[in-house]
């Protein structure tokens, strides 16, 4: 009989997962906490609820992120923070932005 190759049977990413273990690892590595909160790639708010980033703000706005990112490059819509490359919105912002259209242009 011939050797095997041993690194042949250490790259396995080829074998696709049953449902229940893709549902399983992914929502173990989305999710976190009590109360199931996203905490990578989606909608996130602080735990206080004082700031949130874009996705939570595009979903409030019932906007696409990158109409939201398009309004800040053109300098209209909500007022936003920066913290190096993040982008946060401070939920008291969003609500004034949605009840009086208080803007980035408004403040400048």
């Amino acid at each position: 009989m011939g050797t095997r190759n041993a690194s042949s049977n250490s790259n396995r990413s080829h074998i696709k997962r049953p449902a229940k273990i893709r549902r399983k690892l992914r929502k173990s590595a989305t999710y976190g906490g009590k109360n199931n909160k996203a905490i990578t790639g989606k909608a996130w708010i602080s735990p206080d609820g004082e700031y949130c980033n874009t996705a939570h703000a595009a979903d409030c706005l019932g906007r696409s992120v990158s109409r939201l990112q398009s309004m800040r490059h053109e300098g209209i819509g909500p007022i936003f923070l920066k913290r190096g490359r993040s982008v946060y919105y401070r939920v008291a912002d969003l609500k004034a932005y949605l009840e009086n259209g208080v803007s980035v242009a408004d403040t400048a």
